[in-house]
């Protein structure tokens, strides 16, 4: 298994992917449209930390959620970025254990050019095809102390649209 980018180092973000009508359908969903699932409203701020940190957003889609977009493709995220991050990757992951609120393993990451203060549409170079289970849609930086870098929206916030990680492990940002 692939270690995703800032799980090993020491946030919620505005993130929503967009589904592809470029898919196989299942016996159960014989749909074409497209879909853009989210939990963010407009961006009002950013958040940061004092010191130097990668650090890992996300946004949880559960299997309730995505179920009817079974056999469709993630090929877009859309993340606002605030101030420019050293470095930046979008992060799928897969549904991870029934006993933990954290992702499985990671389907996709992908580096992109964070351009500040805006959205930014990350088109994803394979897309991810929606299996049923949880989908973890968010992405990694590496920031400079004092750099607000994720934005976020006034809230309030999503249980499952806060999650944040300076390490291994996913907390909620409101907690």
């Amino acid at each position: 298994d692939k270690v995703p980018a800032g799980a090993s180092t020491h946030a919620s973000s505005t993130t929503e992917f967009v589904v592809a009508p470029n898919y196989t359908p299942a016996a159960n969903n014989p749909s074409s449209r497209e879909e853009v699932l989210n939990y963010d409203g407009d961006n009002n701020s950013a958040i940061g930390w004092n010191g130097d940190i990668d650090i890992r957003i996300a946004a949880k889609f559960p299997a309730s959620m995505v179920k009817d977009y079974v056999g469709m493709e993630i090929y877009k995220v859309e993340l606002y970025v605030n101030d420019e991050p050293l470095e930046s990757k979008v992060q799928i992951y897969e549904m991870g254990d029934y006993n933990t609120d954290q992702p499985g393993d990671m389907l996709r990451e992908q580096d992109f050019t964070a351009t500040p203060l805006t959205w930014n549409s990350i088109m994803l170079e394979d897309p991810v095809k929606i299996d049923g289970g949880d989908v973890w849609v968010g992405a990694y930086y590496s920031t400079l102390g004092g750099t607000f870098v994720p934005g976020i929206d006034a809230g309030p916030a999503n249980e499952f649209g806060d999650y944040v990680a300076s390490g291994p492990s996913f907390s909620h940002m409101s907690d």
